[in-house]
């Protein structure tokens, strides 16, 4: 099944961050989404620009993905 871009859809990326350091991921999926791939980490000194740009990178690496794609991809996450 191929699916086509969907203008519409939401893409989403996740910000995460503790005394050690920030993570940018990005997601993957169409309807619902699992994380997908870590874009960077990034020192707690970063500013607020360099999250936004990693953010921004996060976003553009956004996949969508089929029913059994994203249940594979699930599957993959539950094993780690």
């Amino acid at each position: 099944m191929e699916l086509t871009f969907d203008p519409h859809a939401r893409k989403r990326a996740a910000v995460y961050a503790n005394d050690d350091f920030v993570c940018v991921q990005s997601s993957a999926g169409y309807r619902s989404t699992v994380d997908d791939k870590i874009v960077a980490y990034l020192p707690p000194s970063v500013t607020e620009a360099e999250i936004g740009r990693a953010v921004l990178s996060a976003l553009e690496s956004y996949r969508v993905l089929s029913v059994s794609e994203l249940d594979d991809l699930k599957a993959l996450e539950e094993c780690a």
